[in-house]
């Protein structure tokens, strides 16, 4: 059986299908553009009508898939769709070859070929639920766990190292480090401009998880540098917060830019000296890579993904990573104004960022395939 003829269904169930998605829903985009590029035909199954316009005005990438079906469950059932979920799966296993679950950390579907968990989020949130909505989840819960402890839910992949090491330390689970694919090559055509302004700019949705008030914070310390914020609107109170709070603060250097087009993106990136990423608890962060290989040197959170899997815990080296906002600060105003240690940075990380480019993404995506069809055909 040649690529051309496995059919590959991935799986995700977004809640932001239709209004600003993140990463988790870029990079099942992603998968889809490099199955396709790799011969596969790919089935994108989904809980609603996907934006694909939307998703490829700010990605960049366009996919065309080979079909798409769409799971609408009751909303009654909808806390234990993912049982439904299996059962309509396995009705379709003489359709598809290959079923790829891109959001397996909060939607876990047992029985599928290929778990992608970008967090395990289903593990970490229990904890936190009111002690009524426990209980009403509570048969679906250890249902679930069952399955995960038992190893049914296919082989797991994840997207850093720090991932792999929370999933075994909540989940009991081994699992295997797939960094999101990047077009860095693409990216990286914009770094050669060396005419760059005192700009500093974050990607990323908005989301309370982003952190924007300290980017905020940051800026009133360093008022002659410009930053900008470029994000897709998931949480439209918390974009409007964000705006009211830079008004109250007084500050004209900084910006907002919501759902900004990719070109857009790419060109403020060309632009900027610096990439500030501020969320804390970031398992990766694709747009720290994508800032490094448009040539801005980043300055994260040290912590989780950004410090361990992209900085590899080398200050200086390939960016910088601040404890506190006073740091950050620093740090900005350190590489704004040494045009030298901007240029080492960059030398750095132009082979520093290949490691997380889509063609090395699809060789080991290609090698997880035949091993997955290896073990399907033994088992068949």
């Amino acid at each position: 059986m040649n690529n051309r003829e496995i059919r590959v269904g991935i799986i995700h169930k977004s809640i932001f299908s239709r209004h600003g998605g993140g990463g988790a829903e870029i990079f099942s985009l992603e998968l889809a553009s490099a199955l396709k590029e790799l011969g596969f035909r790919v089935i994108y199954i989904a809980g609603d009508e996907y934006n694909w316009g939307y998703y490829r005005k700010i990605s960049g990438v366009n996919v065309k898939i080979d079909g798409e079906i769409l799971f609408r469950n009751p909303p009654l059932f909808k806390a234990y769709d993912e049982f439904i979920d299996m059962l309509r799966l396995n009705s379709m296993r003489r359709e598809i070859d290959i079923l790829i679950n891109t959001n397996g950390g909060v939607k876990p579907i047992p029985f599928v070929d290929i778990t992608y968990i970008h967090s395990p989020l289903l593990f970490n949130m229990w904890y936190s639920w009111p002690s009524i909505y426990k209980a009403y989840l509570f048969p679906r819960n250890a249902i679930l766990k069952s399955f995960a402890k038992h190893n049914m839910l296919g082989l797991i992949l994840t997207n850093s190292r720090f991932t792999k090491i929370e999933i075994k330390k909540v989940m009991g689970l081994d699992s295997i480090v797939l960094y999101p694919p990047i077009d860095v090559e693409r990216y990286m055509k914009y770094s050669n401009n060396e005419k760059r302004e005192r700009l500093v700019i974050s990607i990323g949705r908005f989301s309370p998880k982003k952190r924007y008030e300290d980017l905020i914070e940051i800026a009133s310390r360093v008022k002659d540098v410009k930053f900008v914020i470029i994000g897709a609107v998931s949480d439209v109170n918390y974009m409007r917060r964000i705006t009211r709070l830079i008004k109250e603060k007084g500050l004209s250097n900084v910006i907002v830019k919501p759902n900004a087009s990719f070109q857009e993106k790419l060109e403020l990136l060309s632009r900027a000296k610096v990439y500030l990423h501020t969320a804390r608890n970031e398992r990766f962060g694709i747009s720290i890579v994508e800032g490094m290989a448009a040539g801005c040197v980043p300055v994260v959170y040290r912590s989780r993904g950004p410090w361990l899997d992209i900085l590899e815990e080398r200050q200086g080296v390939y960016g910088f990573a601040y404890r506190d906002l006073d740091e950050a600060a620093s740090m900005i105003g350190n590489v704004l104004d040494n045009d030298v240690l901007w240029r080492e940075i960059l030398i750095n990380t132009r082979s520093h960022v290949l490691k997380f480019s889509r063609n090395a993404f699809k060789r080991k995506l290609m090698m997880i395939m035949k091993e997955t069809l290896a073990t399907r055909n033994h088992y068949d």
